[in-house]
């Protein structure tokens, strides 16, 4: 005996299976009958049969290509097959309770058919309502006789204690009913289910049996309808979906009135008028309710009052011209604010190893600082990057320096190169012990994307040419989504609630929560001090305790990462400034090189002019705080070369923004020819107004912008390879150097030995396309003077 290879499938003659082929094609078969070890299909388009056996049936429904619907196609409407093959798990329990009412009606129907009663009979009896004594009330001869309590003379028969549907079941599915609606109003109020289900009415109570005041499926139904619910039962092979109520189908769904309009366009549909009043005033910018259209609409044409006396009919109008959410709230809101309050978020999954994907930005702290003579500075920024794998902070920037390139160089320094914590340990000249870092900060290297949102400096020349320098893709994330850097901005509120809560002078995050909280006069954190504390709660606290949401520990999570997969280091710390500095593109001319209004002259200026010619573009680069020098890169060249300031004592140690402000100042009050001692004059003045601002006692607000040039805001957070970040400025009485060689500079080679030799920097796209634009501009001003 050979034992079957598959399973059959219990299927019904006239159930119809929809068949796809391996090109994808459908075809719809009608099971015919049962065959040896498989079934016979029609195909409906064509009408031949054929044999399937049961192997091929499961092989079909191994690749989702078979797919059975309990019921002949041709008797039920595309509507009620999408019912049919809707599972029970994903019914709403009202639902749910009214499918498991009417399938109670058509079982008792089906056990007491064909026994020598009609159906007629038999639905009378099953729709008997409930009555206070478990009986029937209110019931006529002909129901007693279907309940088979009475005989054909109407006499009672002794013993027959058959009860309908209803009055057996009612109190079950009230009791349900009742735990279904304490659910919905707790999910609808978002509160917590009571501990205790209220009570019940009693069923002494009259409203208990008040059918009127309970919902249609618990009212006992018109026999005529139990009679259909069982028919369609019954046609689709007693399937339980096929009872779902279907209200949202349900009613008349026509235009019900049918009148013209007299508009200046002429004779208009009263519904075409009331689509256009809805696109004018309602589904557009000003978003004017439907109720203030309906009165636009009655105002400007009244006998819309003798077809509609509400504004239902302008409201259903509405969403069957606008049925979807999100092209209404486009039309209205527009179509950021559409995705973004229908967006679903998918969530990125994190990198496989440390410093694959970083992420930068800004924030502004909420908290008013002090400087060291206890004047209010006002809030500082803070530039982070994060790493996505370890959500470890690998650089961290604070100063007074707006969002810009120039705090992103710092962080960007401060994140590459190692950071250097020992001044914060035991045995340094300088340790003080309350203020000790218990862990290392083994944040450093080069990563391989950066995740930036759409700031001006993120999408600036001189970040391009860092990330072609060094290898770095610069991602910018789509504008006004900050959801995309999540991880970041999730680091900023933890931060916020555990460094900046405890302290005197936080601004709290809105003007709401400050109420009368006086920030700038409560203050007393100076800025070093927030650096520290920064510091202490990043490197002791941050990094070595749990993140719930890495499910894991940091500091740990670094290490393990970092040994699985070797980092890219960063080039020598020495080249740091001028590889990341600001890109500039130049030319050599009599009097130097002029980068933001300043001149830079030596003398490798000659030969290079030698070389190459007049008139030759060279990339070039200048660190923002440090006006005392830059560094240029010659075609071929294996370094940079140093080109100082030609007014050292000008610029040495004083940030671009300075030394250019101070610039204009001179030219606007002396002219367009300025002297150096004109500069320095305006430069001091300018600083002694700052000073005398920063110690007004008087004063209201903070004093940022004085800040931004009184203050070392290059400064790193930690020492980053020895360098601090601050370069010195020279005395104001000190003479101008004879030779630029005189200059103390910060990255020269040492003669004794050979420079190392550094990779030449990509050049930019974005800088040869301006250098190819300056030249035909050239061209096109010495045509128009060789023509004039």
């Amino acid at each position: 005996m050979s034992l079957p290879e598959a399973s059959p499938l219990r299927w019904n003659p006239g159930e119809h299976v929809e068949i796809i082929d391996e090109g994808g094609a459908k075809t719809l078969w009608s099971v015919q009958e049962r065959a040896d070890r498989g079934w016979k299909l029609k195909e409906t388009a064509t009408g031949k049969v054929l044999p399937f056996s049961d192997v091929m049936i499961e092989l079909l429904g191994f690749d989702s290509r078979l797919h059975h619907y309990p019921a002949n196609a041709a008797l039920v409407s595309e509507r009620q097959m999408d019912l049919m093959v809707t599972p029970r798990a994903f019914w709403p329990a009202r639902v749910e309770l009214v499918v498991d009412v009417k399938l109670a009606y058509c079982r008792f129907v089906d056990e007491r058919l064909g026994k020598g009663r009609t159906k007629e009979e038999i639905c009378r009896a099953a729709v008997v309502p409930a009555s206070r004594e478990g009986g029937t009330t209110g019931i006529d001869q002909a129901d007693q006789a279907s309940l088979g309590r009475v005989g054909d003379d109407g006499v009672p028969i002794e013993g027959a204690t058959e009860r309908s549907v209803h009055s057996t079941n009612y109190r079950g599915w009230r009791k349900r009913l009742r735990k279904i609606e304490i659910v919905e109003e707790a999910k609808r109020t978002s509160r917590a289910l009571p501990e205790t289900a209220p009570e019940d009415p009693d069923e002494d109570d009259d409203t208990y049996y008040d059918f009127k005041k309970m919902p249609w499926f618990l009212r006992p139904p018109h026999w005529r309808t139990v009679s259909d619910w069982h028919e369609l039962w019954l046609r689709t092979n007693r399937s339980e979906g096929i009872l779902q109520p279907d209200d949202k189908h349900k009613g008349n769904r026509t235009k019900r009135v049918h009148a013209l309009v007299t508009t200046k366009e002429g004779a208009q549909d009263i519904y075409e008028v009331m689509g256009e009043f809805l696109g004018k005033l309602n589904v557009n910018k000003k978003r004017v309710s439907v109720g203030q259209v309906w009165d636009a609409i009655k105002l400007q044409h009244p006998e819309f009052e003798s077809y509609f006396t509400t504004a239902k009919p302008l409201g259903r109008l509405l969403e069957k011209l606008y049925p979807e959410s999100y092209e209404r709230q486009k039309r209205q809101y527009g179509a950021w604010t559409a995705r973004n309050n229908h967006r679903v978020s998918q969530a990125h999954p994190d990198p496989e190893y440390v410093m694959d994907e970083v992420e930068i930005d800004h924030c502004l702290a909420d908290i008013i600082v002090r400087d060291e003579n206890g004047d209010i500075l006002g809030r500082p920024w803070i530039t982070v990057v994060l790493d996505r794998c370890s959500r470890m902070i690998v650089g961290m920037h604070v100063s007074f320096e707006v969002p810009g390139f120039a705090a992103v160089q710092r962080c960007l320094m401060h994140a590459f190169w190692p950071k250097d914590l020992r001044r914060w340990k035991p045995g340094h000249p300088e340790f003080d012990p309350e203020r000790e870092l218990l862990h290392t900060w083994p944040c450093h290297g080069i990563p391989e994307v950066i995740y930036t949102d759409r700031g001006k400096e993120f999408l600036s020349i001189p970040l391009d040419r860092v990330g072609w320098s060094l290898r770095i893709r610069i991602l910018p994330l789509p504008a006004r989504s900050p959801h995309l850097k999540g991880k970041i901005e999730r680091f900023f509120g933890t931060m916020h609630a555990k460094v900046y809560s405890y302290e005197e002078g936080k601004t709290f995050s809105s003007y709401v929560q400050r109420h009368e909280y006086d920030s700038y006069k409560e203050s007393k954190l100076t800025l070093r001090d927030l650096k520290w504390k920064l510091l202490k709660w990043v490197v002791d606290d941050y990094h070595p305790s749990l993140h719930d949401g890495l499910s894991g520990i940091p500091l740990m999570v670094w290490h393990e990462k970092a040994a699985q997969k070797f980092i890219q280091p960063a080039p020598d710390a020495r080249y740091k400034h001028s590889m990341l500095g600001k890109a500039y593109l130049v030319p050599i001319g009599r009097d130097g090189i002029s980068v933001e209004g300043l001149l830079f002259t030596g003398p490798q200026l000659q030969r290079l002019q030698n070389i190459h010619g007049p008139g030759h573009q060279y990339h070039a680069s200048a660190d923002p705080f440090d006006a005392g020098q830059i560094w240029l890169f010659p075609p071929g060249a294996r370094q940079p070369v140093v080109i100082p300031a030609k007014h050292p004592r000008l610029c040495v140690g004083v940030s671009f923004r300075h030394a250019v402000q101070a610039r204009r100042q001179a030219r606007k009050r002396y002219g367009r020819k300025v002297t150096p001692e004109q500069v320095a004059e305006l430069m001091l003045e300018s600083e002694r107004r700052a000073d005398e601002r920063l110690a007004d006692k008087k004063r209201k607000g903070g004093a940022a912008p004085e800040a931004r040039f009184r203050l070392a805001n290059g400064e790193f957070l930690t020492p980053v390879a020895g360098d601090s970040g601050v370069v010195a400025r020279l005395p104001d009485a000190a003479p101008e150097p004879e030779a630029p060689a005189a200059i103390e500079v910060r990255d020269p080679p040492t003669p004794q030995m050979e420079a190392p030799e550094i990779v030449q920097p990509v050049p930019n796209v974005a800088a040869d396309y301006k250098e190819t634009v300056m030249r035909r501009v050239r061209e096109k001003a010495a045509m128009r003077a060789s023509a004039s």
